[in-house]
């Protein structure tokens, strides 16, 4: 939000009267600073940017639409998925919007990670390092591969930060864990099944509130080059996206016009009863 505020600000989009004595910019940290507290207050400006990037940008209009950078109105995190391809494929499909925990990141599995991360990611049958910034196929197998792993461990409450496929714990860990703590006799099959089931019921809840594949969309600036540092020139192919995005809706079992799982993927998901208008 401060930095859409001093893009905001630099670009003139401001009245003077609605900065008052605030110095927005980049690379002033006082002004930021003040900014947070105006925000948490909804003093003034703040009290617009309290809104989030994404109603501030529809009320501010002149063109910041081009620069707030949301996905379903969630702000992006700091990784950039010019960078991080699949997560930027994340950050558009994911029910929830940009988490940055929605899956692993591309630079584990590029050809500068550790042979470790291969070793640990090898029992959901990824075996192959791939360029961080690609967004091929194979990487669209990756992603698919390792989005239910994630969505479980949201749902069994294990930190990412313990559990595999680059931390301290196995995924095969867990079944152990869970099998302790429930009683229960699961298998690592089940609980990604559980993972995969709570991203398509979280689907079903957004298409019921009128969400389609049209948002799940990235910001326009992520298809532009970045300007300056070690990436300079880096960014999205806007077809290469799109064709990744349409993949992962069959690979995933969603219809491909409104994103919603099919009924034979609910079905094999045992939670076909919820297949409602």
């Amino acid at each position: 939000m401060v930095a859409f505020a001093n893009e905001c600000a630099e670009k003139g989009l401001f009245r003077r009267d609605e900065l008052k004595d605030l110095n927005l910019g980049f690379g002033r940290p006082e002004a930021s600073v003040s900014l947070i507290e105006k925000i948490a207050h909804r003093d003034g400006i703040g009290d617009l940017l309290a809104e989030g990037v994404a109603r501030a940008s529809e009320k501010i209009g002149k063109g910041s639409h081009d620069f707030a950078l949301h996905v379903k109105g969630m702000e992006i995190p700091l990784h950039d998925p010019r960078i991080k391809a699949m997560l930027g494929l994340g950050y558009a499909v994911n029910p929830n919007g940009p988490v940055y925990t929605t899956v692993e990141h591309d630079t584990d599995f590029d050809f500068n990670a550790p042979e470790l991360f291969l070793k640990k990611v090898s029992p959901l049958t990824v075996f192959h390092r791939l360029e961080s910034s690609s967004l091929g196929p194979q990487k669209v197998r990756m992603f698919t591969l390792l989005l239910p792993g994630f969505s479980m461990l949201d749902a069994v409450g294990a930190c990412i930060f313990a559990y595999s496929p680059v931390r301290y714990f196995d995924f095969r860990d867990l079944v152990g864990i869970v099998d302790s703590v429930t009683g229960w006799e699961t298998s690592l099959f089940e609980l990604f099944k559980l993972g995969e089931r709570r991203v398509a019921m979280f689907r079903l809840f957004n298409a019921r509130e009128g969400f389609t594949t049209h948002d799940d969309r990235l910001p326009e600036r992520y298809f532009h080059p970045i300007e300056k540092g070690p990436k300079e020139g880096l960014k999205l192919e806007k077809k290469e996206f799109e064709d990744a995005k349409n993949l992962y809706y069959r690979m995933a079992g969603w219809d491909t016009l409104n994103g919603r799982p099919t009924f034979e993927k609910l079905l094999e998901l045992g939670i076909e009863r919820f297949d409602t208008p």
